[in-house]
């Protein structure tokens, strides 16, 4: 088991914004590990999850209105971490979702 951390600061329109993680095969991605959604305004979420070595894993997190967090309506980011290394750090801008693969993701 290996450490997985989600670092998360949220925009103004906080209620636009969801993440999850799932785990299978680079291809089809079946179960969910983490799915979190309820944020407050311009607030520091951070959440901690022991992840399975062996498995390859999706980080996706979604903004409803399709203008990411950052910097319309605040200066949201987010920051991965996995095994103690910074998988992602990202001001999440001009998009409805970002994906991160991570993990044992081998074809």
């Amino acid at each position: 088991m290996s450490l997985f951390e989600i670092e998360l600061h949220t925009d103004f329109n906080y209620r636009e914004t969801a993440y999850i993680v799932q785990s299978g095969t680079p291809v089809s991605f079946v179960s969910k590990d983490i799915v979190k959604t309820c944020f407050d305004a311009e607030d520091l979420f951070t959440e901690y999850k022991c992840l399975a070595d062996n498995k390859c894993y999706r980080f996706t997190i979604t903004d409803l209105g399709g203008d990411g967090i950052c910097c319309n309506h605040g200066n949201g980011w987010y920051k991965l971490r996995y095994k103690g290394a910074v998988l992602k750090d990202s001001i999440f801008e001009e998009s409805a979702n970002e994906v991160t693969l991570f993990g044992d993701c081998k074809q």
